[in-house]
């Protein structure tokens, strides 16, 4: 094994904050566990260039352990030729303006962007809403993972559409009923532990580590959304926090053009 050559592989997972050894620590313990059974050794998983996880892998399974990463957490491009129309990207928002969605994948001095054109004909409610309300109803806050299509390459710029599987995935998000809260720079353990022995313990329906230091919760309708963020910040001190609140649809997502995705791959919002 030890005469393989390493491989070096970008990882869709940024550690960040005051809390980035625990996400540092949670993630090593998840590449080893999910390369355990293969012939490759995970010699290190360091963070690299502005944050982004790289893990350092050696022996004769690298190709199979580099499929099993890319499905379960996403592996990004280490080169900008590394792209290539129409294929899957994944990524993390950036910032959302009012000429698009821009994504971090993790390479400096290139602009992923999903056009306001491309947003207005996927999710057809942003035709009506300002550019605050689609950013709650969406969750289209910094750190939230997307998973997208290139369609577009120029210089600099790489235009890309939302997947039709995230779609999907954040439709029954928004229509669900549920209040959402998602917090960054928080492992998954923290947030459980510190609400563990309070009032709200019984008010989170559900969390999703959406990344290691990304956390959804998804809050029983009684509760007020806004009292309960301010209890967070105040208690946990995250380094975001975005909520989002029901609202009902006037039209429904965009599906025109379907992924050729299969469901049953991991999705693109989740780690496990």
């Amino acid at each position: 094994m030890n005469a393989c050559k390493m491989l070096v592989v970008r990882l869709n997972q940024r550690i960040y904050g005051p809390y980035g050894l625990d996400g540092l620590r949670v993630l090593r313990n998840m590449v080893k566990n999910m390369l355990n059974g293969i012939e490759v050794e995970v010699s290190e998983v360091a963070v690299g260039s502005r944050g982004w996880a790289e893990a350092f892998l050696e022996g004769a399974d690298t190709d199979v352990a580099v499929r099993i990463l890319e499905e379960c957490i996403g592996v990004l491009p280490r080169k900008p030729d590394e792209f290539s129309k129409g294929a899957l990207l994944k990524g993390r928002v950036l910032t959302l303006k009012d000429d698009g969605l821009y994504v971090d994948v993790g390479l400096e001095n290139l602009v992923v962007k999903v056009p306001a054109q491309t947003l207005r004909g996927q999710l057809l409610d942003v035709r009506s809403m300002g550019l605050e309300e689609a950013r709650r109803a969406y969750m289209l806050y910094g750190e939230f993972p997307v998973e997208l299509y290139v369609e577009r390459l120029c210089r600099k710029t790489v235009e890309a559409r939302l997947s039709w599987r995230w779609l999907r995935w954040v439709e029954g998000m928004a229509f669900s009923g549920l209040s959402q809260v998602y917090i960054t720079g928080l492992t998954l353990r923290r947030v459980k532990r510190a609400l563990g022995k309070t009032r709200y313990r019984l008010a989170v329906l559900e969390y999703r580590a959406l990344g290691v230091l990304e956390i959804l919760m998804a809050l029983d309708p009684l509760v007020d959304i806004e009292r309960f963020s301010l209890w967070l910040r105040k208690t946990l001190n995250p380094l975001g926090l975005g909520f989002s609140e029901p609202f009902e649809s006037s039209g429904e997502l965009a599906y025109a053009v379907q992924d050729e995705v299969g469901l049953t791959v991991s999705p693109p919002f989740q780690i496990r």
